[in-house]
């Protein structure tokens, strides 16, 4: 009975207080309700927002990917062609797919730089430039981003800055050295620090910088090629090229068409048969 009459009191005291703060309260009952409207509104906003993010990233990363399925370098030493990934960079700027698409430009640049050196050195050395300044963009842009795309970022950016540093280098490969040895000490447990070693060694023996230093002055020449041997990249017409031979009019055609005719067998007279008339032998 005590127990009960003690949780009875109790009910009681809590009662009397919700009571007085709602007594208390009552003046302000339009204020309050404002608030909890004001807080109401607020989730909802948060969460469209949170939802229309997860969406507009979501589109992004399909761009990238179909962005990379379209990319295309062109053969025979040609400029880059532009791609979709250009698209994605400025379509959602300030996104990690926006960050990955000038990575992989960056890269193709480097590629085709490196290649255009053996062909055409101001275009080639132009894509370096332009790929090593895509390189810093995209160490600027990794740090916003957490790990471990953030790690993925500075990696290659840095790798890929270091080569091109490398190839614009001259002979000079001062530069090229402190980027490979700035990777080596940031990461010094992965593959990129093991690339990075190994171009330090071969940089730092003094062939490197004479051969650098050759190729420097080297001047690529582009081959002309005769108008005969066609046009490069072009697939042959050889229709066209049958049609401009010359036609041999005194060559008739046998009954087998294009095929060279056959001489026939001689042919052996077959044994006359005697006739009855005829004498014969005695």
């Amino acid at each position: 009975m005590k127990t009960e009459r003690r949780h009875e009191l109790q009910k009681n005291e809590l009662a009397d207080q919700l009571g007085s703060w709602i007594q208390q309260a009552s003046p302000y009952g339009k204020q309050i309700l404002g608030v909890v409207a004001g807080l109401l509104l607020l989730f909802l906003l948060v969460r469209w927002f949170s939802g229309s993010q997860t969406q507009q990233l979501e589109k992004a990363w399909l761009a990238y990917h179909q962005a990379i399925n379209d990319r295309e370098l062109v053969a025979g030493g040609q400029r880059l062609k532009p791609t979709r990934l250009n698209q994605v960079m400025e379509t959602y700027a300030g996104t990690l797919p926006a960050a990955w698409a000038r990575l992989r430009l960056a890269e193709d640049k480097l590629d085709a730089g490196t290649y255009l050196l053996f062909t055409n050195r101001a275009e080639g050395q132009e894509e370096l430039q332009d790929a090593q300044s895509m390189f810093e963009k995209v160490e600027a842009d990794a740090k916003q981003f957490n790990e471990p795309a953030r790690g993925m970022l500075l990696k290659r950016a840095s790798l890929g800055k270091a080569k091109a540093a490398e190839c614009l280098s001259s002979g000079d490969l001062k530069d090229a050295l402190q980027d490979y040895k700035n990777i080596e000490d940031k990461w010094p447990v992965s593959s990129y620090s093991m690339v990075a070693k190994s171009r330090q060694e071969v940089l730092a023996k003094e062939s490197a910088s004479e051969f650098y230093t050759w190729f420097d002055e080297y001047k690529p020449a582009r081959p002309v090629l005769p108008p005969s041997d066609g046009t490069p990249g072009v697939k042959p017409d050889f229709m066209e090229d049958l049609l401009k031979r010359p036609i041999d009019s005194t060559k008739k055609p046998n009954a087998e068409g294009d095929a060279p005719a056959t001489t026939p067998p001689a042919t052996i007279p077959p044994a006359k048969t005697p006739s009855s008339t005829e004498t014969q032998p005695e």
